[in-house]
């Protein structure tokens, strides 16, 4: 077992691992990663499925395309899958997907709010023999049910799941296709697939990173517009460590707004990925993105659905001639280290920030391998170097003085000017007030605790209070607290508490959120037999 960084729009799957890791010589796995929204934000698909050998991303389906297609380097392999069929599977598939949602959202009477339905399934072969398998289930973040193929049954982990149980086991033959898939046909697909695919799973890796890809990373916050805290952060962009600050900026307090542009550069891609990868926030919400296999700038979310915000065309031009100096950029430190070998990364963070509409902070860093390698001062005004490499950046950037002017510029009058010009069209989405649902569970074990768990989930913007109490004093956590992107644009958090299982003390969730017109309490009971759950939106009323 391996902790992950969740994928798929970065909802919490507590599921297992969410993305293999590397096999070992001559294993393999096949997983399948779904997700279903009851309520999806504007822009976003209700159903999106993920198919990955081993670690690599090969599949992706969603309801709004409803067509399953190559990903990555298996865009250019012929005959290893009829993609018309997949599609019809894949569509199968979704139907039961968001039936058995819906069937658990009548259990609970979840009609408010947003619910998620996640689901992980595959198998492994070793040595071209299968040698394991998993099907697993969770609904809001917490486990659901699971398949034992060695009973066989559906393994209820939640109370609802026992009418699933009951609705997959109406018949024996259903119990017998599960076990058939993952003994037999799972295997056989996995199989077939890599007949097609593994000089491409088997190939030797040689990028250099400092952390690994998928860890969380701790970075102070460094603009003025937001908190002085330290916040944790998902790395985005390729899943790169980027050492340059907060890697997706936070909420930006009453009357902030930032805009800042993130791009990573590999001199070596791997096969059908794009050597650069741009993506530009307005405070903590991507808008749009650039790749240089496209070729183009795209708008994200929301911001598909504005008219007239933007020339799209004239954007991509200029991420063209960026993506130009990028790479003339990369080139220049890998000559100076002589690093012709492996593959090397080097990234970028820039923009700006408006506090009641007048500039109130700028930003503009590189780093490159994981580590700061030069930043622009525009008080001085000049480039800093962080890395001996970067002197020779320096000298180059700074050859004529008008290319200082012009950097100081952009950052005090050019970027502020675009991002007021941005702000026309989206203080609408930045602005709003999206209040959590609440969702408290319970999990007993053989032991002597029960543990506690309360989710409060599809919230904006980003800062939220969640905690127990005890018959009205505050415990003190087992775990949880961090904030995660839940998708679509809005966030997810929880805590945990452990107690005896002989406790009868009233304990209750207690719920802080600037959309909350007054702090939200939800209660478990000891007596209770299923979770409690609520909409901050229908109680804060």
């Amino acid at each position: 077992m391996v902790t992950m960084v969740p994928v798929l729009l970065s909802l919490p799957l507590l599921l297992g691992p969410v993305v293999p890791q590397e096999a070992q010589a001559g294993r393999y796995s096949l997983t399948y990663l779904y997700t279903g929204l009851s309520k999806p934000s504007k822009g976003y698909p209700r159903f999106w499925a993920t198919g990955l050998l081993s670690d690599e991303e090969f599949l992706k389906y969603d309801s709004e395309s409803r067509k399953a297609e190559p990903v990555g380097p298996w865009r250019h392999v012929e005959g290893m899958e009829d993609w018309d069929q997949e599609s019809k599977l894949q569509q199968a598939r979704e139907g039961i997907f968001l039936e058995t949602l819906q069937d658990i959202m009548a259990y609970y009477n979840d009609s408010n709010g947003s619910h998620t339905f996640q689901g992980r399934f595959g198998c492994e072969l070793q040595n071209n023999r299968s040698s394991g398998a998993f099907w697993k289930y969770g609904y809001d973040g917490e486990d659901f049910i699971e398949f034992d193929k060695e009973i066989p049954a559906w393994v209820p982990l939640d109370p609802a799941a026992w009418n699933t149980k009951k609705k997959w086991e109406a018949e024996e033959v259903y119990v017998q296709r599960a076990k058939a898939y993952l003994e037999e046909e799972c295997p056989r697909i996995l199989q077939g697939y890599l007949n097609y695919s593994r000089h491409i799973l088997d190939r030797q890796g040689t990028h250099r990173f400092l952390l690994p890809s998928t860890e969380l990373r701790q970075t102070k916050n460094l603009t003025t517009c937001q908190p002085g805290t330290m916040v944790t952060m998902v790395p985005v962009l390729l899943s790169l460590p980027l050492l340059l600050g907060p890697v997706v900026p936070q909420e930006a307090q009453a009357g902030c707004y930032s805009l800042t542009y993130l791009y990573t550069g590999l001199s070596r891609p791997r096969e059908g990925y794009p050597w650069l990868q741009g993506t530009v926030f307005l405070n903590d919400q991507a808008f749009f993105r650039y790749d240089s296999a496209s070729g183009k700038a795209e708008p994200l979310g929301p911001w598909r659905h504005i008219q007239r915000m933007k020339d799209w065309e004239k954007e991509s031009q200029l991420q063209k001639f960026r993506e130009g100096i990028f790479l003339e950029t990369l080139q220049d430190i890998m000559a100076y280290y002589n690093d012709s070998n492996g593959s090397h990364t080097l990234q970028e963070r820039l923009g700006c920030e408006l506090q009641n509409n007048g500039s109130s902070g700028a930003f503009w860093k590189s780093a490159y391998d994981g580590k700061d390698f030069i930043e622009f001062n525009k008080e001085i005004p000049a480039w800093v170097p962080l890395d001996p490499a970067a002197w020779n950046t320096k000298k180059k950037w700074e050859a004529e003085e008008v290319y200082l002017q012009r950097a100081k510029a952009y950052l005090e009058e050019e970027c502020p000017r675009i991002l007021q010009g941005y702000l026309n069209y989206s203080r609408h989405i930045l602005d709003r007030q999206d209040p959590p649902s609440v969702a408290v569970t319970r999990h007993t074990t053989t032991g002597e605790n029960t543990t506690l768990t309360c989710q409060a989930y599809d919230f904006y913007p980003r800062g939220i209070g969640l905690h127990w109490t005890r018959d009205g004093e505050v415990q003190e956590s087992e775990s949880g607290g961090d904030v995660l992107p839940s998708g679509g644009g809005t966030y997810l958090s929880s805590v945990v508490l452990e107690v005896s299982s002989q406790d009868r003390d009233l304990y209750s969730c207690q719920v802080e959120h600037s959309a909350l017109a007054q702090p939200l309490s939800v209660p478990w009971d000891s007596k209770q037999e299923t979770g409690a759950r609520s909409s901050g939106e229908t109680q804060s009323q």
